[in-house]
Formats: structure tokens, sequence, C-alpha cells
């Protein structure tokens, strides 16, 4: 019969295969190990204090004090050598963090203790990724009902630089800039909690709805600069900046998250990250092999990922492509190396003034982008500007709609499932995911002369085909109607005909779709 193993007597493993009855008993035995040692160093720790007193009275020689120092030192290390050794029988002493770093039982392990650590305060409601650095949860304040997200960092220990980073983070205000609200660094597992976004990444958004126009492009991208500008204010550095790093909340306002601030000394250098690292970096970031960039170095390598995210937003994919890394890294070279590649890759952005000012951000030679953020905020503000008056009579009062009436859109649905059957009803019950899919529809429905085949394909998909002509009618008119009622004091026929025009198209479309 072969012989046990030593991990095989261990807390962790006994669990799964032998019971908690077992695991109490190898606990018990671990305790008894504990307090037996806590009582020898008790005794070292007296006999400190008495040669001490009796070096401080006078009464021991140096030869005797310096024997008597040396059988105490060497009493502890003996006590700590049998200790070392003993552990592993009981734990797992070479990766502490393996309690963060499965799935199933582990995972459930973690719901359990930090429902312990939680308890009174919010409850966990699911997981919502299981990541290289840390597990994430979705949260509920027990209170006020509001959701949060908390972090779970799967590190064995903090470094006193880790937790001044996290709480610097914590004093972070800014519009753009998802909130910290808390976090527990004093015991493993060190956690931290921050406001959850309501919305959507942008590829997502970009994936339902299409490419942005220029003037919500601008809007956007002047929100990411100004929250990257504030961070440079603040001394942090944010070098995870790219399209799967940000969120579209409820206000259609651009979100970037502190969990991609903190890096809490973990790796997370994966093929998926490193491809990304290889889309989305400046060529002096990925130079230095992604060591961190001086705060001066950073206000040129900033503007490069801006521009990256720029082109993806006004043309709906990734500059820099590839079905492998290398071919990725080969498409950067020839994008800085052939002018007329670069010209011809950069012509599909419609917009000239924002080509000339993306092209300028993309240059290989960060002393050939503009002087600094704030050069970059500046021309965003120019644009945006020039951009409110050449976007559509739509988009403008959409707008309008949704600075004007924060509710806008709960109003919407109050109004349009009244009367609504209660077969038909039962789909709209997740507000949150209603409301984000109410955005993007607006959104391909405003430009639906460029995005005909995108509504297509949204009303052959999910739930639409159940709902007759009628519905979508009803769904046109109500919204109309209440952003004729929120945009009151810009309406007028111009604007009254441009929303008809779209409902009529839209109507169209979706008589062919359901007789399909």
């Amino acid at each position: 019969m072969p012989e046990k193993k030593t991990s095989d007597f261990r807390i962790e493993t006994v669990i799964g295969k032998d019971g908690l009855e077992t695991a109490f008993e190898r606990f018990g035995q671990f305790a008894q190990l504990y307090d037996k040692m806590e009582l020898n160093i008790k005794q070292l720790q007296g006999q400190l204090t008495n040669l001490k007193y009796d070096d401080n009275a006078g009464t021991l020689g140096f030869d005797d004090k310096n024997l008597e120092l040396n059988r105490i030192r060497h009493a502890f290390l003996s006590e700590l050598e049998m200790f070392k050794m003993a552990l592993p029988q009981y734990l797992n002493t070479t990766q502490p963090e393996m309690l963060l770093r499965g799935v199933s039982d582990q995972i459930q392990i973690v719901l359990e203790v930090m429902g312990q650590r939680l308890r009174g305060y919010y409850d966990i409601e699911k997981s919502l990724g299981d990541g290289n650095s840390a597990l994430i949860f979705l949260l509920k304040d027990v209170f006020t009902h509001r959701r949060v997200v908390t972090k779970v960092l799967k590190v064995p220990v903090l470094s006193e630089e880790i937790k001044n980073e996290i709480r610097a983070v914590s004093q972070l205000k800014h519009r753009n800039i998802i909130k910290l609200l808390g976090e527990s660094l004093d015991r493993f597992p060190f956690y931290i909690i921050c406001e959850y976004v309501n919305g959507p990444t942008l590829p997502i958004v970009l994936e339902k709805t299409g490419p942005r126009p220029a003037s919500q492009a601008v809007d956007w991208l002047f929100q990411l600069a100004d929250a990257l500008s504030y961070l440079r204010q603040k001394k942090i550095l944010h070098s995870n900046i790219r399209p799967s790093k940000i969120y579209i909340d409820e206000e259609q306002h651009m979100m970037i998250s502190p969990f991609d601030i903190i890096k809490a000394g973990m790796s997370d250098r994966t093929l998926g990250k490193f491809r990304e690292d290889c889309q989305y970096l400046s060529p002096e970031y990925l130079r230095g092999d992604g060591e961190p960039l001086s705060f001066q170095s950073m206000r040129y390598s900033d503007q490069f990922s801006i521009g990256l995210v720029a082109f993806k937003l006004l043309t709906g994919r990734d500059l820099f492509t590839g079905d492998s890394v290398m071919d990725i890294i080969a498409n950067r070279e020839q994008f800085f190396k052939d002018k007329r590649h670069r010209k011809a890759v950069l012509s599909v952005i419609e917009d000239n003034d924002l080509m000339e000012m993306i092209e300028k951000m993309l240059e290989e030679k960060p002393s050939n982008r503009f002087d600094d953020l704030h050069d970059v905020l500046h021309r965003f503000r120019q644009l945006s500007m020039k951009r409110d008056d050449d976007a559509s009579v739509l988009r403008n009062s959409y707008r309008r709609c949704l600075a004007f009436n924060k509710e806008f859109i709960n109003e919407f649905y109050t109004l349009f499932l009244e009367d609504m059957p209660e077969a038909d009803r039962s789909h709209f019950t997740n507000r949150e995911r209603q409301h984000t899919m109410l955005q993007m529809a607006m959104d391909v429905l405003i430009d639906l002369d460029k995005k005909e085949a995108l509504f297509r394909q949204i009303l052959n998909g999910g739930n639409h085909q159940r709902f007759d002509a009628a519905a979508y009618e009803r769904f046109m008119d109500v919204f109309i109607g209440l952003a004729k009622k929120t945009d009151r004091k810009k309406w007028n026929e111009t604007t009254e005909q441009a929303w008809m025009d779209m409902r009529d198209k839209a109507m169209v479309v979706v008589r062919e779709e359901l007789k399909g």
C-alpha cells in the first residue's frame, strides 16, 4: 500500500476528501502546535526581559550577557525552524494566494468568507469574473439596495506601497472615473469596493450599434482625455486604456475603472492581455516591455492610446489587427513606416478634422504628437462646438432630452408599459438591461440611413420577433411624444418632422422584417 504524501493530510485537502470532521481535527492539532510554540516564545521573551533588567542593574558581565543573549536567540530560531517544518503538514504554504485562484469550490469558499465579512452591509448577488489578479462580485447594499462591485485581490500580502496606492485612488473624484467607495486592507482576503456602472463596455456598444457619429465620438474622447489629464495631475498612472476597459454608463458617459489603475503588484501577462497591449499601447511603452513610464512620458503615451480608441469609435474596428500577435506587430510596423499606407488606412475616417488630429496623436515619435493632454483637450473642445452644429437634428434633440431629464428613459418605460398585456410586460422586468438596450436602439434609429442593415439584424435577434408591428409603432409614438414634451424649448417643425421621418422609415423596415 503506497505511503501517503504530506499534502494528503493538509487541511485544504482533507476538507474535500475526508470531510469537515477530519478537517476540524487537523485544525485542532495545528492550533495545539501554535499554542505550544506561543508558550515557549513567551518564556523566551520573559528570559530576555530578565536579561535586560540584570544588564541595566549592572549585575551581569559582558561575556555572560552575550552568552545568555545567544542562547535565547538560538532557542527562538529553533522554535521558528520547528514551526516552519511542521506547517506544511497542515497548510499549503507555497502559494497562499491559491485560495483565490480556482473556480467552483474555491470560489464558493471565497463567497462564504466574503459573505461573513460583508454581512449587515452588502449581500453578494453574483460573480462577475475570475481573472488572473482578482475575483469580482456584484453586491447589493442591504439598506439602499444600490448595487456596487467588489474586487477580491489574489495576493497573500499587501505592501504599504500598494495600500497607499489604493488609498490615493479612493480620493479620486471625476465624472468619468468609477468611484472607489471602500476597501478592506487589514487582513486576507483583501478587497476593494467601487460603484457599479450599469452599462456595457465600448466594444459591445460598437458591436450592437455600429461606429459613432463624429459629434458623439468627440464628446466621449474629450471625457476620456479629461479623465487621463486629471489622473496625471494627481500623479497617478493609468496604462490600461483600451476599449475593453471603457464602460458607457446610463447617461451615455465614458467611464474608466479604478480597478485598472490599481495593480497591487500582480502580474497579468496573459496572451490575451499581451495581444491587447500590442494593439493599444504606445511604441515607447511596448519598447519598455510594459515597465511604467515617467509622468512626463505618459502625456505623450496617453495620446497614442486615445488616438487608437478614437479610430475604434469612428470605424467600429481596431486599427492594428491580425490573426496572431506577430501579425499585429507587423501591422504596426507597416503603419509607421509606410506613409501612403497610413494615409489610406486613416482615410476611412469621414471627418477630416478628426482624421488629422488622430493622425498626429498616432505619430511613432512622441515629440511629433501634441505637447500635452491639455492641447488635446483644447482641440477636442473646439471640435465639439463645431460638431454640435453639424450633428443631425435628431441626435441633438435626443441629447437634449437626456441632459434635461435624467429620468427620461425610466419615464419612457413607465409610459410605454401602461396598458401593455401582462405576457408582453414580463419581457421588460429588468430595467437596468432595458435602459442599456434602449440607448443602443436609439443610436441605431437616429442613424437609420446608414444603419438599416444593423436595424434589420436587431429585429431578427432576441425576442424582437414576438412583438407585432403595432407594438413597435406604439414604441415610436410614446418615445416621440415624450421627446416633444422634454425638448419643448427647442422643438419646432423641423425637429418634429425629423422624428416623424425616422419613425416612418423604421416602420417600413419593421413591417418587412416581421413578414419574413
